[in-house]
């Protein structure tokens, strides 16, 4: 039974958007409304070496490769791939190898790959039905999550631990 109400895919983007791009100048959902405020505002000025630093038993890095392993199987989800992942791939999903900038730049490159795709499915498929739009808003909630963890990340490695 398909969720009804058109303004939905505008709104769960715009949620999306703005935990990757910035919040609206005028007002926001749930960040301050500053250029650094999502994902790719706070990492643009973060090193290879210190997204790799573990803080807090994680890294900036594998936060990133995580989110973009939510969005890889939430988009999945949107287009009616029905396997989960399994325990295996989870785990998987925060295992980051040693990065030099090249391959930090490249982890971030596929984040937004990630970001653009899941955004695409969710303003396609959010209400087909309350499953999709069950997978619309999870990973939206789940990648807040996520930045907030980066942001403290970040502030912790500024402030000289």
């Amino acid at each position: 039974m398909p969720v009804s109400h058109p303004e939905i895919p505008e709104l769960l983007v715009a949620l999306l958007d703005e935990a990757f791009e910035n919040p609206n100048d005028d007002w926001s959902y749930f960040l301050d409304p500053s250029p650094t405020s999502g994902y790719f505002g706070s990492l643009k000025d973060v090193s290879a070496t210190d997204a790799m630093l573990a803080v807090g038993g994680s890294s900036i890095a594998s936060q990133v490769k995580h989110a973009t392993f939510v969005m890889e199987v939430a988009a999945d989800l949107l287009s009616g791939v029905k396997d989960s992942p399994n325990a295996e791939e989870w785990e998987k999903s925060w295992q980051v190898e040693k990065l030099d900038q090249s391959k930090w730049m490249k982890l971030q490159e596929s984040l937004r790959s990630a970001y653009l795709e899941l955004r695409k499915k969710i303003a396609e498929h959010s209400t087909d039905d309350v499953k999709a739009f069950s997978n619309s808003v999870a990973p939206i909630a789940h990648l807040a999550y996520h930045l907030s963890a980066i942001k403290q990340k970040i502030a912790f490695q500024k402030s000289d631990g």
